[in-house]
């Protein structure tokens, strides 16, 4: 029997709600799109970009911040701000509600001592915490907290199409005898005064890969264009590089899950991380994933030395290598089987409980 409206738990969700879309945004839509037969969910947004369908903690209504915290059961964090985490934790704290934080990313070398002493402080007093690599996990050893990857399957009826100019470039490389490869950036953001998400690396790859003839186009969404760094530079670099026919750089949110599925290669060059929806998702859709190696990597991901064009270059070919030799492309169909079950259970019985 589906358990009724009366019966469920009031669960509120708090992060970055989508759009645009990246990895924390996408997991906590994933994550509410499971539970909404279980529980009675509502949102507090921190992101950027005001939507009209949940309140937005920058809007600061602190009287309709605290009915939301009030009225609720279970209140789940997903910030990456730890100022946000510390808000979340006193609110509820005063109105005697459970807290739950997952850590999503931990940059370590940006962090000052009085950020993680409250951050210690928070997740050691918290109700659960999650960590979702083994190396945030290691900075902190909180006692009884959840080392659990952070990939939630998508439900792909809900998932967009892409669109029909982006559909059109692939069916044309594919045409034209070419693997197609992905990567993505919420933002395009600097660490460590490098390019976070990798879009230079990408840019420079398919140079020596077009000057090799090894047939590899790039496809490289940026879901947000509020970064530090400027799309526009990195287009002007493609046209300086004269690698239009192999490369497309889109600006704005598309489905990324999609696009894995009309993709032969997943890329992620990232220079900091978390644990990567985009490097999980490809391999869940059995696709070539290569990665940075700037923390561990879950098995048969193809790793590069992080920031280092040759040995990334060298991987991709190994790669290319390897489908067009085994004949290994795949098309996954819409029907995809996924059994969303395992994912429910952790939250509802492991985590919520």
């Amino acid at each position: 029997m589906p358990t009724t409206n009366l019966k469920k738990k009031k669960l509120l969700l708090i992060g970055p709600c989508p759009p645009p879309y990246g990895g924390v945004s996408n997991h906590i839509k994933r994550l509410a799109a499971l539970l909404k037969n279980d529980f009675d969910i509502s949102f507090i947004d921190e992101s950027r970009h005001r939507k009209t369908n949940a309140f937005n903690i920058r809007s600061f209504k602190l009287g309709a911040y605290m009915r939301l915290i009030k009225k609720s059961d279970i209140i789940h964090v997903h910030s990456g701000h730890y100022i946000f985490r510390l808000i979340h934790f006193l609110s509820s704290k005063i109105l005697k509600k459970k807290i739950i934080y997952t850590v999503h990313s931990y940059a370590e070398k940006r962090k000052g001592l009085i950020e993680k002493y409250i951050d210690r402080f928070i997740f050691k007093n918290s109700t659960k915490v999650v960590f979702v690599n083994e190396e945030t996990f290691k900075i902190f050893l909180i006692p009884d907290a959840y080392l659990k990857e952070a990939f939630l399957p998508p439900l792909l009826k809900d998932e967009e199409c892409l669109p029909i100019d982006i559909m059109e470039w692939i069916k044309i490389k594919k045409a034209n005898g070419y693997l197609v490869s992905c990567a993505n950036a919420s933002r395009l953001d600097l660490y460590n005064n490098e390019d976070l998400y990798g879009l230079d690396l990408c840019i420079e790859a398919a140079k020596l890969c077009k000057e090799n003839n090894i047939k590899i186009a790039f496809l490289f969404i940026v879901s947000d264009l509020s970064g530090k760094l400027l799309i526009s530079d990195y287009k002007k670099l493609i046209d300086e590089y004269n690698l239009e026919d192999v490369f497309f750089l889109h600006g704005g949110s598309i489905s990324f899950a999609r696009l894995i599925i009309e993709s032969d290669v997943v890329l992620r060059p990232t220079n900091t991380e978390g644990d990567a929806l985009t490097v999980r998702e490809g391999l869940f859709f059995e696709k070539k994933v290569i990665a940075s190696d700037i923390v561990s990597r879950p098995d048969n991901t193809y790793l590069f030395k992080s920031r280092n064009i040759i040995s990334f270059v060298e991987t991709i070919e190994k790669v290319h290598r390897s489908l067009i030799e085994k004949k290994q492309n795949q098309n996954i169909s819409a029907d995809f089987h996924i059994d969303y079950n395992k994912y429910i259970d952790f939250y509802k019985y492991t985590l919520y409980t």
